[in-house]
């Protein structure tokens, strides 16, 4: 079966790349040198750029049969703006256009845990809860599943993830934080007594998730994808010192 991944080049890309190897490819992504480095060394995979305008879309995804979007404007401490997340909008109602012009009905949407709100939502969150985002890249995903489920004549499965856990995560964020300091042999340092919780999901498995919605193509709606279980700061902190360090590093609690 073709089938075309948009943003293939970034975290979760390369796991779901790896999962769906046996079929015919099509990566989609802004700039070529990326998706050459990263993809270049597979024959069967068609590598093709898009300004994600429906035109293009439309060009770059003909042929498939199955659509997953992976490509997002990520969360950023700098952005104060709706604004700042409006390609995340704009991509999707492209996209889905761009499906249903060409009779593309089987659509996988990777939305995020961060729909819910703590405020309003106790974990396990269920997905026939009312939602109300705390962060405007929360927003821009719930809008994304919003507008995909408006469209009668599309199956799109809005695929809610847990936090990720995969390699080449971002720096700066907790678990890279972590795992960087564990290799230099430096105390982790946790904030308060580290005892915040979060649902992890491993990349792998988010990628099983989506290869099993693109095997359901009859299928459309709302899902949470996680582990069922959540691990506390300390807990996440005390495996990487006992994985990376044989349980030798001081944990440091600020």
């Amino acid at each position: 079966m073709r089938i075309a991944i948009t943003g293939a080049t970034g975290v979760l890309g390369k796991y779901v790349v790896e999962e769906l190897a046996s079929h015919d490819l099509v990566l989609v992504g802004l700039r070529a040198a990326p998706l050459k480095e990263r993809f270049g060394s597979m024959p069967s995979a068609r590598l093709v750029t898009t300004d994600y305008s429906v035109e293009s879309l439309e060009e770059a995804i003909g042929g498939a049969r199955a659509v997953i979007h992976l490509a997002a404007v990520r969360h950023r401490e700098t952005f104060k703006s709706l604004f700042d997340y409006a390609d995340n909008i704009r991509t999707c109602e492209n996209l889905y256009a761009a499906c249903s012009a060409r009779g593309i009905a089987n659509i996988v949407f990777t939305s995020s845990r961060i729909v819910y709100s703590q405020d309003i939502n106790r974990a396990p969150f269920r997905e026939e809860e009312a939602v109300r985002p705390r962060l405007l890249y929360g927003i821009s995903k719930l809008a994304g599943e919003c507008i995909g489920l408006m469209h009668d004549e599309l199956n799109v499965k809005c695929l809610r993830l847990a936090q990720l856990l995969a390699a080449g995560e971002r720096p700066g964020f907790m678990l890279a934080t972590f795992i960087e300091r564990a290799r230099r042999g430096e105390p982790l340092v946790l904030f308060g007594e580290g005892v915040g919780r979060r649902e992890y999901l491993y990349g792998r498995d988010a990628a099983r998730a989506i290869a099993a919605a693109i095997g359901r193509p009859e299928v459309r709606g709302v899902f949470n994808v996680g582990s069922g279980t959540t691990t506390s700061h300390r807990e996440l902190a005390e495996a990487i010192n006992h994985i990376f360090a044989d349980g030798k590093l001081e944990l440091v609690f600020d």
